[in-house]
């Protein structure tokens, strides 16, 4: 590994650190302490210190509208800056952007589970993966980009553990079924995190866009099978496969949030469902 001398060394409670980067600007207090700008940012980032946001020192309306804030983590933990001694240089293990992409949407994925979709920040993922926020930003520009994708992730899970249990049927009837069933249940054991992302309107909006074309499919497919089995028109036949789809996710979010149970759900919303399939069959 590469070994760095450093010409002298800052010993400092980080209470301390935490107060001098909000006396004065980090171009001025880094060559004070024998670091650059970018090199200090970087340690107030790794020791989770907050820092005045961009354009605190040379704005008076922005200087204003921004407190300090009053509370720190670990405040009179022992910082070094610099050092006269010789220290190691952690070797940089260097990941693809698709490997950097997958450990994020782990973390925040176990974030979200853990402690709610609200604690993910790119800023703690950073922080946790132990990379620079700037890294962070190279993978996903916004929270809202990382969030977007972790639904996207979820609900196409979703979606492909319904269509293993729609395979395990033997008729169409079977089929349909088992789709509903798989759709209550999945939303039973994994639909709190997809429900907490889709809150934000923003998200889902976006996820809706990504997802229109393969929804539009899977209606269209239902449709054209009615079409097919009953002598109905094409707008009857949409407004069939939309309500029993729209009551069984309906029931799957009231059975995420708690608010029914799954063996309730099942009760209310299978019948119906085998009611409608049978119908179509005997058409």
């Amino acid at each position: 590994m590469a070994v760095r001398a450093v010409a002298e060394s800052h010993n400092l409670k980080k209470s301390e650190l935490f107060d001098l980067i909000w006396q004065k600007p980090m171009s001025v207090l880094a060559p004070e302490l024998g670091m650059s700008a970018n090199g200090l940012a970087k340690v107030c980032d790794r020791l989770n210190i907050p820092r005045p946001p961009k354009g605190y020192w040379r704005s008076e309306a922005v200087s204003r509208d921004v407190s300090k804030p009053e509370a720190l983590s670990d405040p009179d933990e022992i910082v070094q800056i610099g050092g006269a001694c010789r220290h190691e240089r952690k070797r940089r293990v260097r990941y693809s952007p698709e490997e950097r992409r997958r450990m994020m949407l782990d973390v925040a994925r176990q974030i979200a589970l853990s402690e709610g979709v609200h604690e993910v920040s790119l800023r703690r993922i950073a922080l946790q993966l132990e990379m620079s926020e700037a890294q962070a930003h190279n993978v996903f520009s916004t929270r809202e980009d990382l969030l977007v994708e972790l639904a996207v992730e979820e609900v196409e899970a979703y979606e492909a553990a319904r269509l293993v249990a729609v395979e395990r049927g033997g008729s169409r009837v079977a089929k349909v079924v088992m789709s509903s069933l798989s759709r209550l249940r999945l939303a039973s054991e994994q639909g709190a995190i997809f429900q907490s992302l889709m809150r934000n309107s923003k998200v889902r909006q976006r996820v809706n866009e990504r997802r229109k074309p393969v929804r539009q499919a899977a209606s269209e497919k239902h449709v054209s099978a009615l079409l097919r089995e009953k002598q109905v028109d094409q707008a009857e036949a949409l407004a069939s496969v939309s309500m029993l789809t729209a009551l069984v996710i309906r029931a799957g979010d009231l059975v995420t949030s708690s608010t029914i149970t799954l063996a309730e759900a099942e009760r209310l919303c299978i019948p119906v469902v085998i009611a409608a399939a049978l119908d179509r069959e005997s058409a």
